[in-house]
């Protein structure tokens, strides 16, 4: 995942996961063994971090860590026959909200509905506020909702 960048869940707050490696081991094609960082084989470690592969064999990662607070994320479904409608709202909608809320669309089989549209959203922050900046999308006559929340 991090070599290919790395875009995960809460990447608007914290940066792609390749943003936040600090040091790279590989294994090169001659067999050296190399760390690579910011100041040590910096163009190895510029190339790796994104370069999804052929510079060598990636043996570990450090990489920077955040502490994190409350999540609220999860999956809304909507009927397929209402793909453009949605889409629509979508990029209406998704200018509006804050970095710390992520959002996807995606398109799916359910195996006890068919073909749906999904929008999957994590929000990095108070729940009671991911609630209300959510609340647009939940109420766009949604098929389902499945969230989660968390510390």
């Amino acid at each position: 995942m991090t070599l290919g960048a790395g875009r995960g869940h809460l990447h608007g707050s914290y940066g792609l996961a390749l943003d936040n490696v600090m040091s790279l081991d590989v294994v090169t094609a001659d067999g050296r063994l190399l760390t690579a960082n910011a100041s040590e084989n910096e163009d190895l470690f510029w190339g790796l971090r994104g370069s999804g592969g052929n510079l060598g064999i990636v043996i570990s990662l450090e990489y920077c860590l955040y502490e994190l607070g409350p999540v609220l994320g999860g999956a809304t479904f909507y009927p397929v026959e209402r793909t453009k409608e949605l889409l629509h709202f979508f990029r209406d909608w998704a200018p509006t909200i804050p970095d710390e809320l992520v959002i996807q669309g995606f398109a799916l089989t359910l195996t006890d509905v068919g073909p749906v549209l999904g929008i999957e959203a994590c929000y990095n922050g108070e729940i009671a506020e991911g609630e209300r900046l959510l609340k647009p999308l939940r109420s766009q006559g949604r098929i389902r909702n499945q969230t989660f929340s968390g510390i």
